[in-house]
């Protein structure tokens, strides 16, 4: 039987609640350094439930000692369960891949995610939330950002960004010898997750970035390297023109403005309907 056909489901004795009732969501406290963190349990089988654990602290005291998750949401229907704090909980398909790729097989590890972290029914909390987003990520040691979960995709440009001497190299070949990596480099820079307003304000105020492609781990600096040696070696402009390239510009220091790259992108943050909350 291959491991596609293999279905884990939650175990039936764990309590079922919808997210609106979950009891878990205690009242935050209004005070502008209260947020909520999500401890993802360890797992060695990548299929088993997903469990997490959800506890209230101080954006002060957290001080790089999270990961912030920075994700497209996806369709508004949850379709997928998880564990939280014992109990089922639903998510979205997305955030579900994210979260497995995320957790660790030997250790937990913390992070912060709207959706989850936020409790979404409470319009009060989303709102102050909200005016604390600046702080939470850039507080954080790390920004993950989750470009999506394909289960064909091949390490993303697996040949680059691990040795510059090499990578040169490897890019003086002819172009045709190298278009499997070209095709993952344009599956990188054109993912959907480029498309989000708030992604934005989440990666550029990051301390530190990782780009997770399904269960493969890119450094930002290993994406970076990649994205300017395409641009050296004459690659179509139609690659060079994208989002993608702006935010590393922007975040290299080109420009120094939120109002000025969403402008960049078209985009309006007063007139842009928010991506998730």
């Amino acid at each position: 039987m291959s491991t596609d056909a293999v279905v884990i489901d939650v175990p039936p004795n764990h309590a079922e609640v919808t997210n609106s009732s979950f009891t878990q969501y205690s009242p935050l406290p209004q005070d502008g350094d209260s947020f909520r963190l999500l401890r993802v349990l360890p797992s060695p089988i990548a299929l088993l439930p997903i469990q997490c654990k959800l506890y209230t602290t101080y954006i002060s005291r957290e001080e790089d000692q999270y990961i912030a998750g920075s994700y497209v949401w996806g369709p508004p229907e949850p379709s997928k369960t998880i564990l939280l704090d014992g109990k089922r909980f639903k998510v979205r398909e997305n955030l579900f891949h994210f979260l497995r790729a995320f957790r660790n097989r030997h250790q937990s590890q913390v992070i912060w995610i709207d959706a989850i972290c936020i409790n979404q029914e409470d319009v009060e909390e989303r709102n102050h939330q909200v005016q604390v987003m600046k702080r939470i990520y850039s507080s954080a040691k790390c920004v993950n950002c989750w470009l999506g979960h394909d289960a064909d995709q091949k390490p993303p440009a697996s040949r680059l960004g691990v040795s510059p001497v090499t990578d040169l190299w490897y890019l003086r070949r002819p172009i045709d010898k190298r278009s499997r990596q070209l095709e993952q480099a344009e599956h990188l820079v054109k993912a959907e997750y480029w498309t989000r307003m708030w992604i934005v304000q989440e990666f550029l105020l990051a301390k530190d970035l990782t780009l997770l492609v399904g269960k493969h781990k890119l450094s930002y600096h290993a994406f970076e390297d990649i994205v300017y040696f395409w641009e050296l070696r004459d690659i179509p402009d139609s690659i060079f023109s994208s989002k993608t390239f702006e935010l590393i510009q922007f975040r290299l220091g080109q420009a120094r403005h939120f109002e000025l790259l969403f402008e960049q992108f078209g985009m309006s943050p007063r007139s842009v309907p928010l991506d998730g909350i």
